[in-house]
């Protein structure tokens, strides 16, 4: 497990890990299509599954939401405890 509070993109991290959602970085399109899915900066999720070079799947408020490795690079989150 990493050290809390580690600002990291989506891709780095490992399943089991609880992460907060820190910021978007991709484009406005992509952006409004993470907020449809319910991802939100400052929202708690945990990482399910990972895949090198494939999809994260992530759990938020109960709903787990498939996050292409590409847009999970720009995504920043902290691990969390």
């Amino acid at each position: 497990m990493r050290a809390p509070s580690e600002s990291l993109s989506l891709d780095q991290i490992e399943p089991g890990e609880k992460i907060v959602l820190r910021a978007f970085q991709g484009d406005r399109e992509l952006q409004s299509r993470l907020m449809l899915l319910g991802l939100f900066v400052g929202a708690a999720a945990d990482v399910v599954q990972t895949r090198k070079r494939g999809p994260t799947l992530i759990r938020v408020r109960n709903t787990l939401v498939a996050i292409g490795f590409e847009e999970a690079k720009t995504i920043l989150v902290d691990v969390s405890r």
